[in-house]
């Protein structure tokens, strides 16, 4: 794959050519050795004849639990007819950042009335993520956060927020979360779409007069 950062949970492809100088056939067996935070496997190698290349593929990928500059090593042995041979490989694993949002709530909302409606963010990246959430809503609409409107979630944790949502008219809008400054986190935005039903209803004034009559008696 060559030198530099690896992204973890993503198949890397190494591929080596062999050769023979000898006289004699080898068949070497292939064996993978791997840290504990790597996963990977490695094709067959067909018989090496004298003077012919065969190339030899290994499929290596970084845990989704290797952390962010570590440096996971994996050995492909080749050993067979007297003759063995290494090939030790070090990986650089790169950060990931990158969030899921999970929306629990309806919707569709009624007019001048408080929904509520919970958020569940998840890690699923390598790092931590610490940001602040912007909310913004359709126009004419207002939201609110009940409680923090920021997370600090570690690599695989997930944080719950709650939003109070007051449309002031019916219709159909836009509800954007986003992490403030968070271009660099994949997932970083999600658009809702939200429905408003019903009117608001204004309760006139009556325009009943009162009289007070006083009679006295004589």
């Amino acid at each position: 794959f060559g030198p530099g950062e690896h992204p973890a949970g993503v198949p890397l492809n190494y591929t080596w050519l062999v050769t023979n100088d000898a006289d004699t056939n080898w068949n070497p067996s292939v064996v993978l050795s791997l840290e504990n935070v790597l996963l990977g496997e490695c094709g067959q190698l067909e018989t090496v004849t004298k003077e012919t290349v065969q190339p030899l593929t290994c499929t290596i990928i970084i845990s989704a639990i290797a952390n962010p500059g570590d440096e996971p090593e994996f050995t492909v042995i080749l050993d067979g007819d007297l003759v063995r041979h290494e090939e030790k490989i070090t990986m650089l694993v790169a950060p990931k950042k990158e969030i899921t949002w999970k929306i629990d709530g309806s919707e569709v909302i009624d007019v001048d009335e408080l929904s509520v409606i919970q958020i569940t963010i998840t890690n699923i990246g390598n790092t931590v993520i610490s940001n602040r959430i912007e909310a913004t809503p359709p126009s004419g609409w207002s939201v609110l956060f009940d409680g923090l409107d920021t997370i600090t979630i570690d690599a695989g944790q997930a944080e719950i927020l709650r939003l109070e949502i007051t449309a002031k008219s019916s219709g159909e809008g836009t509800l954007t979360l986003s992490l403030v400054e968070g271009e660099d986190v994949t997932g970083y935005t999600i658009d809702i779409e939200m429905i408003a039903e019903g009117e608001i209803i204004i309760e006139e004034p009556s325009n009943l007069s009162t009289t007070i009559l006083s009679i006295a008696g004589i």
